[in-house]
């Protein structure tokens, strides 16, 4: 394969940081790799034509005009490529003046993380990492302490870890299959039946409020047979055996939509709202999460991860 260059793990880690990268690799590492510029991704290299018995294993190509012109260890890419975005999206959120770390995740793409979130926040003095592997989790804050003079503490727990947390990065392998912080408060149940349905629709209208569905009529706003649609979720969250928050959620083509949220004026700023937001971010977590939110939720929208992508008005005329 003439004209292809072939990076290993300490190859990538003597590029770093990503300004200092090529431009091929620098394209894929900061955008998505996925035709942005005429760029390419294929996790697999083994498997294009050209390369197919001439490649390591474990070989990633990146592709431009559809013609192989690097191949990386992709272990080690894919690493780096996820902290090169948490970089990015860590300087746009966090306080500049930020000093503390919390890794859920002792691995080889927490090692990249840290060293980016430490190149982004030079005043960083003070890391807390979790790993449910106690023997990974020591050996990672050693490791972090003695090479780079920061503070490295274990926490039993992952709650622990986020306590006091000024930046909050997840990347545990493999992905956990439930929270690895648990809800504190209510956990949202999910709708099943037309009778939850109908509650939710009630919360929905009264909450917002939509005046031109008052009096309510059950069905007018959300009919049964969306239950029966399997990328739609809906979700309730009650206090004093009543719901007082309503969520929903539509998932297709590899996207997640925040597709409602909303919480009765009484029961506002009471966590209601922001722990349906996380329940939906846990239960896709290999999915891109995209939501509409008014400004009275684009603080806690970006406070969960959300990155302001355009201003977008609606108007509104009661029938």
């Amino acid at each position: 394969m003439p004209n292809v260059r072939f990076l290993d793990a300490t190859d990538l880690a003597a590029l770093w940081l990503p300004a200092e990268a090529p431009d091929l690799l620098k394209s894929v590492l900061l955008k998505a790799g996925d035709g942005v510029g005429g760029i390419e991704w294929s996790a697999d290299a083994a498997r294009l034509p050209a390369a197919a018995g001439k490649v390591p294993a474990g070989s990633a190509a990146l592709l431009q005009g559809g013609v192989p012109r690097l191949l990386v260890e992709r272990a080690a890419f894919e690493a780096r490529r996820g902290a090169a975005v948490t970089g990015l999206v860590a300087r746009s959120l966090a306080d500049p003046r930020s000093e503390v770390l919390t890794l859920l995740g002792c691995n080889a793409t927490g090692r990249a993380v840290f060293e980016v979130v430490r190149a982004v926040f030079p005043d960083l003095e003070r890391l807390l990492c979790f790993d449910p592997d106690v023997a990974r989790q020591a050996d990672f804050a050693d490791e972090i302490m003695t090479t780079f003079n920061v503070a490295s503490i274990i926490p039993p727990e992952p709650r622990e870890a986020c306590e006091g947390a000024q930046i909050l990065v997840g990347c545990p392998q493999p992905l956990p299959k439930s929270p690895v912080v648990e809800f504190e408060g209510p956990v949202p149940d999910r709708v099943h039946t037309p009778a939850a349905l109908a509650a939710w629709e009630r919360v929905v209208v009264e909450g917002y409020p939509m005046d031109d569905l008052r009096p309510f009529r059950p069905g007018v706003l959300a009919a049964p047979a969306l239950l029966d649609d399997p990328r739609l979720r809906f979700w309730t969250s009650s206090a004093d055996g009543a719901p007082v928050t309503a969520s929903a959620q539509f998932v297709d083509h590899g996207v997640a939509g925040f597709a409602m949220g909303v919480t009765l004026p009484g029961h506002r700023h009471l966590g209601h709202w922001a722990r349906h937001v996380q329940l939906r971010l846990a239960l896709e977590p290999g999915l891109w999460h995209v939501g509409v939110f008014s400004d009275h939720s684009r603080a806690g929208a970006e406070r969960a991860g959300f990155v302001p992508v355009v201003r977008h008005t609606l108007w509104h005329h009661n029938r």
